[in-house]
């Protein structure tokens, strides 16, 4: 009772609000931590593609692609080359 009558009742209700917050983000910053630590959450990425055949051989609208972006640049292509 004598914090709010030194702060008044609303600087009591923002401090206990700004606790709460505070309390609920570093809880929360734990958990994330916590679970990140836990390999069992971590999915398993091995880095291989699926079919790499595929992409030895470019396709015609990865080459529009390619020849747009090198005419941005003021660059050609030849593709004879």
């Amino acid at each position: 009772m004598e914090l709010m009558l030194s702060f008044g009742l609303s600087e009591t209700i923002a401090t206990l609000l700004l606790l709460f917050s505070s309390f609920f983000l570093l809880r929360l910053f734990y958990d994330i931590s916590k679970n990140r630590a836990n390999p069992e959450n971590q999915s398993q990425y091995f880095g291989v593609a699926k079919n790499p055949e595929s992409l030895m051989e470019p396709n015609k609208e990865a080459l529009e692609s390619m020849n747009g972006l090198l005419k941005k640049a003021n660059m050609s292509w030849d593709e004879n080359e």
